[in-house]
């Protein structure tokens, strides 16, 4: 068996397919290509898979992440061959290349969004000026009050357009984690914007030093 990384992107049309159909149409999408999909062992096995971290409902992305495991001699390049004409319309595959690591994802640290705000203009350096940014935050003993400002690495308006402006978040993902809504609602609440609604999507996964968690150049 051997482990490779792929990344896919999933677009508006398909941003309320949760993770758990998302697993399941890579499983067919596989078993349609042809490849041999490497199993677990025991009472119930299921196919190898291991994604970066999973994308909330509600969320495009241009990049997003899967180790699968494939049995036999194949190369990346012929995985995304394969697969890509078995993919449903709204995911693309972008690149793959074999993973060489045991754990791939696990200097994960950071992940870029594009949040598009409709509504009166943020003010996303006054947000970000606060020593605390207090919110209601859902953590593993339950909702409570938490201070999300360590959490939240940047943030920049990159474009203003009249009724709408486009911030940049570079926020803290897997342990601890902030979600994007979070950061919006936060935002609100400090008295720095209101949106009348907001459209995310995820632009990127980052190590610690805000690089791609997998350089496909290599």
């Amino acid at each position: 068996m051997a482990k490779h990384i792929i990344e896919f992107t999933k677009d508006e049309s398909v941003k309320y397919v949760s993770h758990l159909d998302i697993v399941r149409m890579f499983g067919r999408a596989m078993r349609r290509a042809g490849l041999g999909v490497s199993f677990s062992q025991g009472f119930n096995p299921h196919p190898i898979m291991n994604f970066a971290h999973p994308l909330g409902v509600g969320i495009s992305s241009d990049s997003e992440l899967i180790e699968v495991g494939i049995e036999g001699d194949i190369s990346s390049k012929e995985i995304l061959e394969k697969l890509s004409d078995k993919m449903p319309d709204g995911f693309k595959l972008k690149a793959a290349k074999r993973s060489e690591t045991k754990s791939p994802f696990a200097p994960l640290a950071y992940a870029g969004y594009q949040i598009e705000f409709f509504g009166e203009t943020p003010k996303v350096d006054k947000f970000l000026a606060k020593d605390k940014i207090v919110t209601e935050k859902k953590t593993k003993s339950g909702v409570k009050e938490t201070d999300i400002r360590p959490l939240i690495k940047s943030a920049r308006v990159t474009e203003e357009e009249s009724g709408c402006t486009t911030i940049y978040a570079v926020l803290k993902c897997g342990e601890p984690n902030l979600k994007p809504e979070l950061f919006v609602k936060a935002l609100e609440e400090s008295d720095c914007g209101r949106a009348e609604y907001f459209k995310i999507k995820r632009i990127a996964l980052l190590d610690a030093d805000e690089k791609p968690l997998i350089d496909f150049r290599e």
